[in-house]
């Protein structure tokens, strides 16, 4: 929906506070099937260490962040949104995903 070059942006998941099998299984499994074909650069956080850098506030797993990184290097939370419980799962419909997502993106647009 960005329309934006790879390297434009970055996608972590954390996934720090799943047990030891679920992030070598599951939680990849999970994380490429979302990502599909694309080439997108895609940082899988095992230990935190990115979530505790960018401070976010919860690891409520219905939560995403979005940060933008200026030109001097300052980072900055945007925006919070929040999608359905089980949506990795399939509880959105892809309507109801692009509903969801197009305020952020209008929002990272504008920047």
């Amino acid at each position: 929906m960005l329309n934006s070059d790879a390297g434009k942006f970055v996608i972590i998941s954390n996934i720090s506070d799943a047990p030891w099998f679920i992030k070598r299984w599951q939680a990849h499994t999970q994380n490429t099937k979302l990502k599909g074909e694309k080439h997108l650069p895609w940082i899988y956080d095992r230990d935190g260490s990115i979530r505790n850098f960018l401070q976010v506030p919860t690891s409520d797993t219905v939560k995403y962040f979005v940060y933008k990184v200026d030109n001097k290097g300052i980072i900055e939370r945007i925006f919070i949104g929040r999608v359905k419980v089980g949506t990795i799962d399939g509880a959105m419909s892809p309507k109801e995903i692009e509903e969801n997502l197009q305020e952020v993106v209008n929002l990272i647009n504008k920047k």
